[in-house]
């Protein structure tokens, strides 16, 4: 629980969010009017967040949600996506085609210690 804590705290510095919010490209997947996840790119090809509500699991949104950060980096003239995939989202993104670089053992998000994979995906 204390990673999942310092992983999404309650509360969020607003200005530091809209700056990182700011620096992305940001897609929202919308279903019957409601918001059930998000994902963004930046213009160096990091796709920062993938997010989809637990109720709309299994229903293609992360992937169509992936889908269109590809596209994005096409379209921006990005040869490759990479990302810091929490142990949970390492076998979504494999099945995305994104592939393990590395494993960070040292990865510390507000005291705690959070590993994550690097991980890329050729998207030319």
């Amino acid at each position: 629980m204390e990673q999942i804590a310092a992983w999404a705290p309650e509360s969020v510095d607003l200005v530091e969010w809209n700056e990182r919010r700011s620096a992305a490209y940001t897609f929202v997947a919308v279903v019957d009017g409601r918001v059930v996840g998000f994902s963004d790119v930046t213009d160096d090809g990091l796709l920062d967040m993938l997010f989809v509500h637990s109720d709309a699991g299994g229903r293609g949104v992360a992937r169509a949600l992936v889908e269109t950060v590809v596209a994005k980096a096409r379209e921006l003239g990005l040869s490759e996506l990479h990302t810091h995939a929490s142990r949970t989202a390492r076998p979504a993104f494999e099945r995305f085609g994104f592939e393990v670089e590395r494993l960070n053992d040292q990865n510390w998000i507000r005291g705690q210690y959070v590993p994550n994979y690097d991980m890329r995906l050729t998207v030319g």
